[in-house]
């Protein structure tokens, strides 16, 4: 009985040993693979780059959502002018060849932006649209070198209605519609400059 027992506890230690063997072998053989086939690295470039992916989703999101918020909240610069921005003109400019007169000349400003909008209604500024100038581009008659500078300020309503302006300065503190144009919609429809912001 007890040589009995003595064997089957003897199978019983071999089988261990055999077991752990082929484990030893298997957990061996994985490793070589992992190793061979660069699962490891592959796995953690594939991570970086769903990473950056990510990262950069969010900055494009982001950036979208900033310009909605422009758009429908109204947090454009000109409803958060700064202390070293002045209101030059405000009003309606939208007559071609007329001069409208600023507060104070551009050459005071580094730049200046101009602000447009296309609707329907005289007083709703809807489609706004704006213009920087760099002040030092901007000539005068009796300038050296003028020859009747335009800037162009445009908008797009839609696919299909677009307008634009084409403005001059005659003098220092003057602008001036040269001509403008809307097309693909009404002419019952509002095009004007509403507003004109220096920037020091």
């Amino acid at each position: 009985m007890k040589t009995k027992e003595k064997i089957n506890s003897g199978i019983t230690l071999v089988a261990l040993v055999i077991t752990i063997v082929v484990l030893l072998i298997l957990a061996g053989i994985t490793i070589m693979t992992l190793k061979e086939t660069s699962l490891l690295k592959n796995t953690k470039l594939a991570k970086n780059e769903m990473e950056n992916a990510q990262n950069l989703e969010k900055s494009t999101i982001d950036g979208y959502e900033n310009k909605i918020n422009e758009i429908v909240v109204g947090t454009t610069r000109e409803n958060s002018q700064s202390t070293t921005d002045d209101i030059l003109w405000d009003g309606v400019a939208d007559t071609v060849d007329q001069e409208y007169t600023l507060n104070k000349p551009v050459n005071n400003y580094k730049r200046l932006i101009f602000y447009s909008a296309l609707s329907t209604n005289h007083g709703v500024k809807q489609n706004i649209s704006s213009m920087v100038m760099e002040t030092e581009d901007i000539k005068f008659p009796g300038d050296t070198g003028y020859v009747g500078l335009q800037f162009i300020i445009s908008g797009v309503f839609n696919t299909s209605t677009m307008y634009s302006f084409r403005i001059t300065f005659t003098d220092t503190d003057k602008f001036k519609i040269q001509s403008k144009s809307i097309q693909g919609w009404a002419s019952s429809a509002y095009a004007r400059i509403y507003k004109v912001i220096g920037i020091k």
